[in-house]
């Protein structure tokens, strides 16, 4: 061989050496020998640069390739499996602070394409076992402009533009964390551009109960930031949709905070003017979950506020609406289906009292209330309210009170009718069958002491509940 400064350069397996002619399914390894005396340890002869294309690598090798025209790979990975899961290139670092895969490029530092038009495949994936780790972390360093942390985009009608999973079962977990630092940036957005099917534009899934499914944050300190934003032009679609499937312990479909002075923790904008649509829509199927949560903070600052405009509703509810005090968090006030006013009372009276049951001031105990047990009692105070299951329109205070007591409004009373008939339109009255009214036939001492009017009939000599319309006067 023809040594150059001490150099030679042979290819493997090429005339005209011929003692070199040698197959390549076995492993060769060079020692050099001068004088006797061997000037290095012997080396495995692996692929070099020139063979970066070959089917095996040495452990250690680093490889690096210089490509100046556009259309082709510096270095290329290639898997033709065809199913099972299998990767072009696969990166690995031991490093905390390290990556598996890093690109840099004035185009697309790392870009993943999936060919395949059905079944469950990815452009990238990205997967971390460290409860303080992320699948995937993308990040936008320019201040200004559109910048987007990451951006992803799916054709197919059941494929995902952003699908991220947390496998950590502990910790403060995230499916997918972005972020941008520009005040007009995006951390995430999602585009699901199928117009048929079940698609999503971002899904965020954790098997975590502290973690969240989608984590929001909008960090600048002015403008109209938004920790999520979400949008839909679909007649029946929804601007942002929070899941939690865990049916236990303190769940929350989707949580959104900005602290911006101007900002919005979840801001959803439904634009079509047809269908059911809805700017956010929370949903949770635990029993003591909650699909939307309002939680202020600083002192003075508002958790919820709505705002109609004109001729439209601010807000609108479909079911009992309830009201805790912050701390105890008891009840405040309920409104539910019912047609009268009702406060919470304690009552006096040993036993248990029933729906209906007149009810009078008790004079022995400052605040509480007695059944009546005398005709034309101006101590008269209301009616307990639930009876013939008819509810209360408004409840105020009734989770710290033994009973909630009709104070107006129309409600089912206990009637004694065994000396006057009853009929629609008479006033009532305290009788001295106790918890029962009575009709008032005595004008003069009917003053201060009237219950309310009847609503139904009751014959002579009967006993029973019929509807009250109560009336204190």
């Amino acid at each position: 061989m023809q040594l150059n400064g001490g150099v030679f350069s042979v290819l493997l397996g090429e005339s005209p050496q011929p003692a070199l002619t040698m197959e390549f399914n076995v492993d060769y390894w060079i020692q050099v020998t001068f004088q006797g005396e061997d000037q290095f340890p012997r080396q495995r002869l692996v692929a070099t640069g020139y063979a970066y294309m070959a089917s095996g690598l040495g452990a250690g090798t680093v490889v690096t390739g210089n490509v100046t025209w556009g259309g082709l790979a510096s270095v290329k990975g290639v898997n033709t499996a065809t199913s099972g899961l299998a990767y072009g290139v696969w990166g690995e670092s031991s490093s905390p602070q390290a990556g598996g895969v890093v690109g840099f490029a004035p185009g697309f530092g790392v870009a993943g394409q999936a060919t395949g038009s059905s079944g469950i495949n990815y452009g990238v994936m990205g997967s971390s076992n460290s409860t303080q780790g992320k699948g995937v972390y993308g990040e936008a360093n320019a201040s200004s402009g559109g910048a987007y942390g990451g951006h992803f985009e799916t054709a197919s009608n059941s494929g995902r533009g952003v699908y991220g999973i947390a496998n950590a079962a502990g910790g403060l977990t995230y499916g997918g964390f972005f972020q941008s630092v520009s005040t007009i940036g995006r951390g995430v957005v999602g585009i699901a551009s199928s117009t048929i099917g079940v698609n999503y534009g971002s899904i965020g899934q954790t098997a975590s109960p502290d973690g969240f499914g989608v984590y929001g944050l909008a960090q600048s300190y002015s403008g109209i930031a938004s920790g999520v934003h979400g949008y839909s032009h679909g007649t029946a679609g929804r601007g942002v949709w929070g899941k939690v499937d865990d049916a236990t312990g303190y769940t929350i479909g989707v949580l959104g905070e900005s602290i911006s002075a101007n900002g919005t923790g979840v801001s959803g904008v439904a634009y079509a003017t047809t269908g059911t649509t809805y700017g956010v829509l929370g949903a949770t199927y635990s029993a003591t979950g909650v699909g939307v949560r309002a939680v202020g903070y600083g002192s003075g600052s508002i958790a919820l506020s709505a705002r109609a405009g004109a001729g439209g509703l601010a807000a609108e509810f479909e079911g009992n609406v309830r009201i805790r005090e912050r701390d105890s968090g008891d009840v405040i006030m309920e409104l539910g289906e019912g047609l009268d006013y009702a406060e919470g009372f304690d009552v006096s009276t040993e036993g248990a009292v029933e729906p209906g049951t007149v009810l009078i001031i008790d004079p022995d105990a400052p605040g509480e209330l007695a059944v009546c047990s005398e005709p034309y009692d101006s101590r008269v105070a209301g009616i307990i309210a639930g009876a013939n299951g008819l509810g209360s329109a408004v409840k105020v205070a009734s989770g710290r009170f033994d009973y909630d007591v009709a104070l107006a409004g129309r409600v089912y009373c206990l009637v004694d009718a065994t000396k006057n008939a009853v009929h629609p339109g008479d006033l009532l009255t305290t009788s001295d069958k106790p918890g029962h009214a009575m009709k008032a036939t005595d004008s003069e001492r009917a003053q201060g002491a009237v219950l309310g009017k009847a609503m139904e009939s009751l014959a002579r000599g009967r006993e029973g509940q019929i509807l009250v319309l109560v009336t204190l006067q």
